[in-house]
């Protein structure tokens, strides 16, 4: 891809210069789209502040704010918001 088709797919896609670079990075299998992500309690994987980390949508410790979270951070009962930019699921667990 040249400079210039780099910049008209950003410009066509509204992604960000970092957006384009992680999906380039690890496939196209990243969603940039929040609002399709599922608001079940389904783990997925986020990208937040540039990290890879394990999210999910659920309350937040013993307040009934409800948002994404991301998993890794604290303990059980701390859990807070974070605000995620892209999602995918988890892949499925290896077969024995």
């Amino acid at each position: 891809m040249t400079p210039t088709e780099l910049h008209q797919y950003m410009r066509d896609t509204g992604l960000s210069a970092f957006e384009v670079a992680l999906k380039f990075a690890n496939g196209s299998d990243w969603n940039y789209n929040m609002d399709e992500a599922p608001k079940d309690g389904t783990d997925l994987i986020g990208y937040v502040d540039e990290t890879r980390t394990i999210i999910t949508y659920g309350k937040v410790s013993h307040v009934p704010i409800y948002g994404w979270i991301d998993l890794t951070s604290d303990g059980p009962e701390d859990r807070d918001l974070c605000n995620p930019t892209a999602w995918k699921p988890l892949p499925a667990p290896p077969t024995p």
